[in-house]
């Protein structure tokens, strides 16, 4: 049977967005379990955090080291390394427990993290190919899958590590099994980066004057109010005794803003949306703070993550059709220099969580989406034209690989 060129893709979509739900599943793992990790090992808030905070940076500037790498190449090998090396975080139980222990769990860690960090880009630059579908829904369904892998290993993890200890991340195996050989048949192939030339064939967002580094700023400042929530989160309430899934409540807010978002700017166009999501997002966090560990608080955290994360694939459309690095580039830093810098700001926090508590952290959560949205505000100004990425994929500067 013979599918059309349209479903072909969707299902190459799919396969894409299931990968990417498999390599970001060690990031879930490892946020929930460190506390656990923290009291097998004896470790502090400082020590922890600076365990997830190396993890990380592997995992997101590696992308912005190799983004640029294979740029003229259209066949996806690195999602297939990713998918071996993330499987190393599960291999956490067999740490011995004496004081080289942080040197095994920190190789272990950079090894996953290298794994994490190889197939984004190159995804990115795999949905940029497919051109039957709009970028923003495309986009939308891609960010779906690392959202909801983050949340079943966030949700799992603390559920296996309770019943069987460490060892019951071996659990997880089967998933990167799988993983490994899924995209074989699949026929996917990358987008290759145009030849340089000092007039880019670029319309829509930097035709009406914006460059691609107020876009990075904007998602770097959101990325922190994010990393920062989903790693206090856990902490916070551990220490008051809730068990509660609260960073796959998040999560899952976010996945679900991801696509009725993603839908809405195939329509409106993102800066708008994304400014507001993210202005309604320090709104809703303050709310949350103040109800904190109350049974409503935790509806509300769903809309935080739909407004505050839910708007983060929209500005990886905005990224892809903005005049600057090359493409390989730009999603290397809009997917890893971003998280990057969000997570060294983490690492400088555990120290001061160790010393002065987490409260202060806690209510500082918001103030990353606030400047975010001013960013976003100032942008609005300089734009009176609405944004909206182009359906023709030939129109954002891409071209496909010659046969």
């Amino acid at each position: 049977m013979r599918f059309s060129e349209k479903t072909t893709q969707w299902v190459q979509l799919l396969a894409l967005t299931v990968i990417h739900g498999i390599v970001d599943m060690p990031g879930g793992i490892f946020v929930v379990s460190l506390p656990f990790i923290q009291k097998e090992f004896g470790f502090g808030y400082a020590m922890g955090c600076l365990l997830l905070g190396i993890f990380n940076l592997i995992c997101n500037w590696i992308q912005v080291l190799t983004g640029g790498w294979r740029a003229t190449k259209d066949r996806p090998i690195f999602q297939y390394i990713g998918v071996v090396l993330c499987a190393a975080l599960l291999a956490f139980g067999l740490v011995p427990r004496d004081s080289s222990a942080i040197f095994w769990l920190l190789a272990l860690s950079v090894i996953s993290g290298w794994g994490v960090a190889l197939p984004h880009p190159e995804a990115l630059r795999a949905i940029h190919r497919i051109g039957k579908i709009s970028p923003s829904m495309t986009t939308g369904v891609f960010m779906v899958g690392g959202v909801t892998g983050f949340i079943i290993g966030s949700w799992l993890a603390p559920r296996l590590i309770a019943a069987h200890g460490l060892a019951g991340l071996y659990a997880f195996l089967p998933v990167y099994v799988i993983g490994a050989v899924l995209l074989l048949p699949m026929g996917i192939r990358l987008s290759v980066e145009p030849p340089k030339t000092d007039h880019p064939a670029v319309v829509g967002i930097s035709s009406a004057g914006i460059s691609f580094w107020p876009i990075l700023c904007m998602t770097s400042l959101a990325g922190t109010s994010t990393a920062v929530l989903t790693w206090i989160l856990p902490q916070k309430l551990h220490a008051l005794g809730i068990n509660t899934p609260t960073v796959p409540l998040f999560m899952l807010g976010g996945g679900i803003g991801s696509l009725l978002l993603g839908w809405a700017a195939g329509k409106l166009g993102e800066l708008g949306i994304v400014t507001w999501g993210l202005l309604s997002a320090t709104v809703l966090l303050i709310v949350y703070i103040l109800l904190l560990g109350r049974p409503v608080s935790f509806y509300v955290l769903i809309a935080v993550g739909f407004v505050g994360f839910g708007t983060y694939p929209l500005m990886i459309t905005a990224a892809k059709s903005i005049a600057g690095p090359g493409l390989g580039q730009r999603m290397g830093l809009m997917v890893g220099g971003v998280w990057g810098v969000a997570n060294i700001i983490v690492m400088a926090l555990g120290p001061v969580a160790q010393t002065y508590g987490l409260d202060g952290i806690v209510y500082g959560t918001p103030v990353g989406y606030l400047l975010a949205a001013i960013v976003g505000i100032y942008l609005m100004f300089r734009v009176k034209t609405r944004i909206k990425v182009p359906m023709d994929p030939d129109s954002i500067a891409m071209v496909e690989p010659v046969a």
